[in-house]
């Protein structure tokens, strides 16, 4: 029986070198499958978060929402839904920390900053929301709903033309927007009829 397993047979050395360097590549191109396939599960947990969204399901959405940003930690836009999700469930201060992560990666984004304002406005921090939403606004968000909270604010500290200015912008992104309608005639009755439109930033 032939037992020479080849063990005491002896191979040639390969060159000095080429043994870290085929090491080194082979890790490189494991590192990057890796890179990958946590991209494409980034993608499915994201996916799933969406749907669930959609069809109201936040609780189960919170946890897609957690695993894409584990996933991909380095997408701002993650960091925006898993603070969303948080603010809905009651965790003001994880969504505060979500929406961190997502302006390191992203300073300045106009859905973070005004997401940001809102956990702070329902905490009573005005004025720290008035900087959020100002930020947001600065930063090229238009949306009526950002408008008008602004308004909210400036009427609350007593600067109706201010408060009307936002509650009008608010109304050339949306006309049919109710609060801002509601909001621009409980303004009206107390300061008379409104200037003209002033024009959207």
């Amino acid at each position: 029986m032939n037992q020479d397993y080849g063990w005491n047979h002896l191979a040639a050395a390969p060159p000095q070198g080429a043994g870290a360097a085929g090491e080194q590549a082979a890790q490189a191109e494991l590192e990057s499958l890796v890179d990958d396939l946590e991209r494409s599960v980034a993608k499915v947990h994201k996916t799933a978060a969406q749907a669930l969204i959609s069809g109201g399901d936040y609780a189960r959405a919170l946890k897609h929402a957690r695993a894409m940003t584990t996933f991909s930690p380095e997408d701002p836009e993650g960091w925006n839904m898993l603070g969303w999700l948080l603010y809905l469930e009651g965790d003001d201060e994880g969504a505060v920390a979500a929406f961190d992560r997502g302006l390191a990666l992203a300073p300045g984004q106009g859905d973070l900053l005004y997401n940001k304002g809102m956990v702070f406005y329902g905490k009573g921090r005005v004025d720290e929301a008035e900087a959020l939403w100002s930020q947001a606004v600065d930063a090229g968000c238009r949306t009526a709903e950002l408008y008008n909270n602004l308004g909210v604010i400036h009427y609350s500290k007593g600067r109706t033309a201010e408060s009307v200015r936002f509650f009008q912008m608010a109304l050339q992104v949306d006309p049919e927007y109710a609060e801002a309608k509601e909001n621009l005639a409980a303004c009206q009755a107390v300061s008379g009829p409104a200037p003209a439109p002033a024009p959207a930033w």
